[in-house]
């Protein structure tokens, strides 16, 4: 039972596996979502504001975002890359290509469902929002470190996975996460009925 007290949220999470290798941290489960209330005004408008923070930047709006072809429109660069680099601020050494999230997206099954398909990583830039303190300094960034751009890495482990029109993956695994999606993935989670006000 987890009590989100920065989103307004009382989550009873089932959790059906977590392993945790290394620094790598793998987790499978159902969240059921409650909405607490208070009666504090400037409570509830902070969890609205919160709720929206979380969303923006997230994976699902990611995946949401390039599923339906506004991506760039809502501040994302993808690009594609050998590996991660999050020490690198400038990756001369790493090269890295710009790709549309397009090449790498193609229909699914059924009508309900879009595959997602591309070998290595590919880097994401969400250029609305910066790294926060908290994330540097998970990071193991230096403390006086300037945050910048908020970024991610995405890999299939399986070079393809299914996913819905809401966003959601079909399989818990199948997109690994590193970086800053990777820091805010559970703490940041929202109802899959979650739309922005």
């Amino acid at each position: 039972m987890i009590e989100n007290r920065a989103l307004g949220y009382r989550i009873q999470y089932f959790l059906h596996e977590f392993i945790a290798d290394g620094d790598r941290t793998s987790l499978d489960g159902a969240p059921l979502f409650e909405e607490l209330t208070s009666d504090d005004a400037g409570e509830m408008a902070r969890w609205v504001a919160e709720r929206k923070r979380a969303f923006d930047g997230s994976p699902r709006q990611f995946l949401q975002a390039i599923l339906q072809g506004h991506s760039e429109g809502l501040g994302y660069i993808t690009y594609r890359v050998d590996r991660p680099s999050p020490t690198t601020r400038q990756s001369r050494s790493h090269p890295r290509f710009i790709i549309s999230p397009r090449k790498f997206v193609s229909p699914g099954r059924s009508p309900r469902e879009m595959t997602l398909a591309f070998g290595g990583y590919i880097e994401v830039i969400y250029r609305r929002e910066k790294e926060t303190k908290a994330y540097l300094k998970w990071h193991g960034m230096p403390w006086n470190s300037e945050p910048s751009n908020q970024r991610s890495w995405l890999r299939l482990p399986e070079g393809t996975v299914t996913i819905d029109r809401k966003g959601n993956v079909l399989d818990p695994y199948g997109i690994t996460y590193y970086g800053y999606m990777a820091f805010e993935y559970l703490a940041d989670m929202l109802p899959e009925e979650y739309r922005l006000p």
